[in-house]
């Protein structure tokens, strides 16, 4: 599982939904590029998840669902009684992160959608209590520091529809 490392500041988001590949959020800064992503990937047989991350810092800078079969229109959010709320755009611990620039992770992806939001969860058996929040993008974490929620929010009404269609929902 992706663990939090820090956050930086807040970076605007670029979202493309189409009917192929469902999301695909990338972040550009005006810091250093390294030598290729290291790319996380949650995945089992009906979904596939991947989240870009810079080698030099962890930051993350996409992520895309490709792939995604289990999508319900309920929408359970195990937030904790005490969370706290930051802006800004997650960076991951990649200490010992392997030499092939991939990490994969045999993880059940399930997607939530109501109400113009989107909800990535990672984890049946979860609760946030960090949420950090970037533009439209919302990123959970448990107590651990482990990534177990993605929010995508405001989708107006083509983004919806594109969505809804790309879901089959």
């Amino acid at each position: 599982m992706l663990k939090l490392s820090y956050v930086t500041e807040p970076v605007r988001e670029h979202l493309e939904i189409d009917q192929f590949i469902p999301i695909n959020v990338t972040w550009h800064t005006d810091r250093p590029k390294g030598n290729g992503n290291l790319y996380w990937r949650a995945t089992d047989k009906t979904s596939l998840l991947e989240i870009g991350i810079e080698p030099n810092d962890g930051l993350i800078n996409s992520i895309t669902l490709t792939i995604i079969q289990d999508v319900r229109n309920e929408i359970k959010e195990n937030i904790g009684d005490d969370i706290r709320i930051q802006q800004g755009l997650p960076a991951f611990n990649i200490s010992g992160w392997p030499k092939k620039r991939f990490e994969d992770e045999i993880i059940k992806v399930k997607v939530g959608y109501s109400n113009n939001v989107l909800h990535i969860f990672f984890s049946d058996n979860f609760k946030v209590n960090l949420i950090i929040t970037n533009d439209r993008v919302s990123f959970g974490f448990d107590e651990q520091n482990n990534l177990c929620l993605i929010v995508i929010d405001n989708l107006n009404e083509i983004e919806n529809k594109i969505l809804r269609d790309s879901l089959s929902i």
